[in-house]
């Protein structure tokens, strides 16, 4: 009877959480759907389409949130917001804040180069942990860390890819070229 009770309890919670997903994405304005369709269809090729989205939500909004609105965090930008010290260490820059506006406008402006680091640092991430999802958005948040935020962050990207699967599923599979995707057609999803 236990059981029972704690798997209607979990099934209620997840359902939950989800329904909070759903309702999120359905809010969206036309420039986020935009952005959700762009980075699907330019992540199809490198087959990373669900977790290219589920991060650009989780991170950015879609790209309302280019920008750290915490300035005593990490330094992270663009859509993916993608860790400014890390790619400073990784391109041999030094750690000025000339160098770190720099990066952090690159990231903004040029989304390809944002998505290119993207996809580097998630590749590294799923040969290392053996393409395992749930471990490797663990390390592309947190690194090696194990951290219980790291972990959290793992359930919300696994909970955005099923709710956008839900939500925009067969029209994201429809529409994998963004070049195909015309403004009107988004307008009629308002």
């Amino acid at each position: 009877m236990k059981l029972v009770l704690l798997l209607i309890t979990v099934t209620l919670i997840y359902a939950g959480s989800l329904t909070k997903y759903i309702k999120e994405l359905n809010e969206l304005n036309i420039e986020q759907r935009q952005v959700l369709y762009k980075v699907f269809a330019r992540a199809k090729s490198d087959n990373l389409s669900w977790t290219a989205a589920a991060v650009a939500w989780e991170e950015s909004k879609f790209g309302e949130w280019q920008i750290p609105l915490d300035i005593h965090g990490s330094l992270d930008c663009g859509i993916f917001h993608n860790n400014v010290p890390t790619l400073l260490k990784k391109y041999h820059m030094p750690n000025t804040m000339k160098n770190r506006s720099k990066v952090c406008s690159r990231l903004i402006y040029h989304s390809e180069w944002s998505y290119n680091e993207f996809k580097d640092n998630i590749t590294y991430w799923k040969k290392l942990r053996h393409n395992d999802w749930s471990r490797v958005w663990i390390g592309y948040n947190g690194g090696f860390s194990n951290s219980k935020k790291s972990m959290a962050y793992s359930k919300r990207i696994a909970m955005r890819i099923k709710a956008i699967k839900i939500v925009y599923g067969n029209e994201l599979l429809l529409y994998t070229n963004y070049s195909e995707l015309h403004i009107d057609y988004l307008m009629k999803l308002n």
